[in-house]
């Protein structure tokens, strides 16, 4: 019965040899390997982001510190409004030829100001995110924000059938022209007319016109 604790005991340290060689790229976790890896598992916000690039050996790396504030622990010592370094890194090849066997880094990686769940591992000057996925997004992130990996934001290009779509045209029997339309016989019809119905349908006629021209101005 105690080989089964012992031959877990061995897969994870394994695990973690692979995480500090990266000799190939290393395959999601399930969240139950997350939780064993972690030392500290914390929903924080990240107040600050620094990144910084080098090229080394055909590869492109940057290092990330974050300073997370921690909201709620779930593993660990750790309290409510602490603010904790948190590091990660990416790498993409960018030498000749195939990019040979190796990790890429972490995947994905949290913006400034985001709300995540961490699961880290305590080093001398702060923490670690586990590899790969030892960061899990809050709900509505886009995890594939070239931003998040230290690239500038996408560039949208406009469409062009929208750009070429012509405006919109003035219909040409609006209601200034319905107005006038009725004004018209109105008017006319107010010259044929004697005394006070002559005086009421000019009345009439002019309000219509009025009302054409304030179309018109508005």
């Amino acid at each position: 019965m105690t080989s089964i604790p012992l031959l877990l005991s061995v897969s994870l340290w394994l695990t973690g040899l692979t995480d500090s060689i990266a000799a190939a790229e290393v395959p999601q976790r399930t969240p139950e390997q997350l939780e064993a890896l972690a030392t500290d598992i914390v929903l924080g916000v990240v107040e600050s982001r620094a990144v910084g690039e080098s090229d080394e050996g055909g590869y492109r790396e940057r290092r990330f510190t974050f300073e997370v504030r921690v909201e709620e622990t779930l593993k660990g010592d750790l309290a409510r409004g602490d603010v904790i370094p948190v590091t990660g890194w990416t790498r993409r090849w960018v030498g000749p030829g195939d990019q040979p066997a190796g990790s890429s880094g972490h995947r994905p990686l949290p913006l400034e100001g985001e709300l995540a769940r961490f699961f880290l591992t305590a080093e001398d000057e702060g923490y670690a995110i586990v590899l790969p996925n030892g960061v899990e997004l809050g709900g509505g992130a886009d995890p594939s924000d070239p931003v998040r990996w230290g690239d500038p934001p996408r560039v949208v290009e406009p469409d062009p059938v929208a750009d070429s779509t012509p405006p919109a045209t003035k219909d040409p029997f609006g209601w200034d022209v319905v107005l006038l339309l009725l004004a018209a016989p109105i008017l006319i019809g107010s010259f044929r007319q004697h005394g006070k119905p002559r005086w009421i349908l000019l009345g009439v006629a002019i309000l219509l016109m009025s009302g054409a021209a304030l179309v018109v101005l508005i």
